[in-house]
């Protein structure tokens, strides 16, 4: 195996990364030996897993295992796992990593953090238990969670307000769980306001929603002061030789502007820095090799990262949006809605029969 190679190449605070198909994590013979001994020796640091779909000639998925003869030492007998399948850009030949999901990955690892169904930091002793199994949804499973389904709203209507309450961290950042779209319909249902008459107008309720508009102004008005504060800093850039300490720098300071108004997590919040600085990085490097920064030039930096916040806040409003037409398209009709529209037809198409005298109408039977 080449991966042993790369190992025995490395000295003793020697760190390695390599991609890997993902049968090497559980293929049994000689592979497990192998694994079994790169964990006993504690080396193995993470293991990442990544999209379909990635590479030229492959759909497969594939992994990065990560080497670290110089584990720190809040690592020694335990692996990080990341699964990051899940995150990625779709491409018409070929899926693609954003800037976002690489800063994600990387900040993940950098921090050995924990997330529900995408990081774990896993013992020895349980990679044991599982023979040296590798598998990573072993250990970090990112299966969406089944669609909830409740009997008494099928039947009788209302949303239940467990699955308000499963959404209501979400919905109360935008302020929507005060009877924007809602009202109670008894302790433990509600209903679409009577005013809601069909699903198109969820959308348009939502978008015009003082609450709603608000969060997102505030958004963009702390982005504002955001830039208005670091401005000074990219008119500078000439002063600065190395602009990587200039994007660590940004990337806190955006965090720490956005984060406090809980729309977005701290990844989403990352994603628009990174794909601003993807978007203007050799403008940026010109501006470190002397070139003048004029007001156009940092007007169109401006605009490009308003562009990119748009893009978030959009998704976002977005998926707020399917949560409701979800509701609307699981409760808003009945059972016993579709029962009494079943008779209603039934009453029709006997009625025609009936005036052709093809029906017996004591009988009930269809002559032809």
């Amino acid at each position: 195996m080449f991966a042993q190679h790369m190992v025995a190449s490395l000295n003793s605070k020697g760190k390695m990364a390599t991609v890997m198909p993902h049968g090497v994590l559980f293929r049994g013979g000689d592979e497990k030996k192998i694994r079994a001994g790169m964990a006993k020796d504690n080396i193995i640091e993470a293991i990442i897993g990544l999209p379909a779909g990635l590479f030229y000639g492959t759909g497969i998925p594939a992994c990065i295992l990560v080497i670290n003869k110089d584990k720190p030492e809040e690592m020694r007998g335990e692996i990080l796992f990341i699964n990051g399948d899940a995150e990625y850009a779709e491409g018409k030949n070929q899926n693609r990593l954003r800037p976002e999901d690489i800063e994600k990955i990387i900040h993940i690892y950098r921090n050995y953090m924990e997330i529900p169904g995408y990081s774990r930091m896993v013992k020895l002793e349980e990679v044991e238990e599982q023979d040296f199994n590798f598998n990573i949804r072993r250990y970090v499973d990112n299966s969406p969670n089944p669609e909830s389904h409740d009997v008494h709203s099928h039947l009788m209507g209302g949303i239940p307000k467990n699955e308000l309450d499963a959404k209501s961290q979400l919905l109360d950042r935008y302020g929507l769980n005060d009877g924007v779209l809602l009202e109670k319909m008894s302790e433990d249902y509600l209903a679409f306001k009577s005013d809601i008459d069909g699903k198109d107008e969820i959308k348009e309720t939502i978008e015009a929603a003082l609450s709603v508009t608000s969060v997102e102004d505030e958004m963009r008005a702390r982005l504002a002061v955001w830039w208005d504060e670091n401005l000074s800093r990219i008119e500078g850039l000439s002063d600065t030789k190395y602009l990587y300490n200039v994007h660590r720098e940004f990337i806190l300071s955006i965090k720490k502007s956005l984060l406090p108004m809980g729309l977005l997590d701290e990844f989403k919040v990352a994603g628009i820095f990174v794909n601003w600085w993807n978007d203007v990085q050799y403008t940026l490097k010109r501006m470190v090799a002397g070139d003048d920064a004029d007001g156009n030039m940092l007007d169109g930096l401006k605009s490009d990262i308003e562009e990119h916040l748009e893009q978030y806040l959009t998704e976002s409003r977005q998926y707020v949006i399917s949560i409701f037409e979800n509701w609307w398209d699981k409760y808003s009709v009945t059972a016993r809605e579709i029962e009494e529209e079943r008779d209603r037809a039934k009453a029709r198409l006997m009625a025609f029969w009936m005036s052709w005298g093809m029906l017996n109408e004591c009988e009930g039977v269809v002559y032809y």
